[in-house]
């Protein structure tokens, strides 16, 4: 059966662009510190009864390199930017992720970028800039434009963490090596939660921080494993395109649904995407 008639390469995409909505409207409420931290201590808990034991840990360097840049910083950056930038932005951003993780293996293996992918990383990067900027000269919400600068530079971190990850798989499975991170990460973040006030938040911004760690977390990775277990990365990897578009259309349920000065830069950010995947 190809990709496309498989309803299950369709979950993960969903997920996703369900987990940009949920993180806004929980970092409205609940602190990025706090957040991260018990974010994914759950999604380890809901990893344990797949493992049936504690992940193991070791190789210490390259879990602790995995926690550091796939959960613990990497979540900190992202939740500090969904506090600040509306739904609609996060959206945007979350088309780089892929170009990104390009990027990084570029730099890391010291393979060139094609040319389509070298000019989809300008244009969608400039599509960001262009959508940040263009709330600042319009007087739009404070740290609107840090907020969108801390997005791109958590896309940035998740590429160094898919090279890790790559490497990693190499040893360990990618269940293991997904819970092991997790694990580590919360650990990491554990200080940084406790040095803050815990959060008095609504049962609506919790159910949200739930279903990251639910939905976000433990079922949009779990999903997503089988996917690659079934088909080509290189058969399944556009349809990641899917998770910006739904995200800008669930981005409504928050009331923050981009306006027309929006448009000029999330159309750099949509060829930028679309001209990457050309081939070159």
């Amino acid at each position: 059966m190809p990709p496309h008639r498989d309803p299950l390469v369709y979950l993960p995409p969903l997920l996703w662009a369900l987990n940009v909505v949920a993180s806004r409207a929980a970092m409205r409420e609940i602190p990025p510190e706090w957040g991260s931290f018990l974010r994914f201590a759950l999604a380890v808990v809901l990893f344990l009864p797949l493992l049936r034991r504690l992940p193991p840990l070791r190789p210490w360097g390259e879990t602790l390199f995995l926690a550091v840049s796939g959960v613990a910083l990497f979540n900190l950056v992202f939740f500090s930017g969904a506090r600040l930038a509306p739904a609609s932005d996060m959206a945007a951003v979350a088309a780089v992720y892929p170009l990104a993780t390009a990027l990084a293996y570029s730099l890391f293996f010291r393979k060139p970028l094609k040319r389509p992918v070298l000019m989809g990383l300008l244009l969608s990067g400039s599509g960001v800039v262009l959508l940040a900027l263009g709330h600042e000269v319009q007087g739009g919400a404070p740290g609107r434009l840090l907020g969108d600068f801390l997005l791109v530079g958590a896309a940035l971190l998740w590429g160094v963490y898919s090279v890790g990850v790559t490497l990693a798989v190499q040893r360990r499975t990618p269940l293991e090596v997904t819970a092991a991170s997790m694990l580590l990460g919360s650990l990491l973040l554990l200080p940084a939660a406790l040095l803050t006030p815990f959060p008095q938040a609504s049962p609506s911004a919790w159910g949200a921080l739930l279903y990251t760690a639910l939905g976000g977390a433990f079922l949009a990775f779990t999903l997503w494993a089988r996917v690659l277990g079934r088909y080509p990365a290189s058969q399944v990897a556009p349809l990641l395109n899917l998770t910006p578009a739904l995200a800008l259309a669930f981005s409504l349920l928050l009331g923050e649904a981009p306006g027309a000065w929006d448009l000029p830069g999330l159309l750099l950010v949509a060829l930028g995407v679309y001209l990457s995947g050309r081939k070159g």
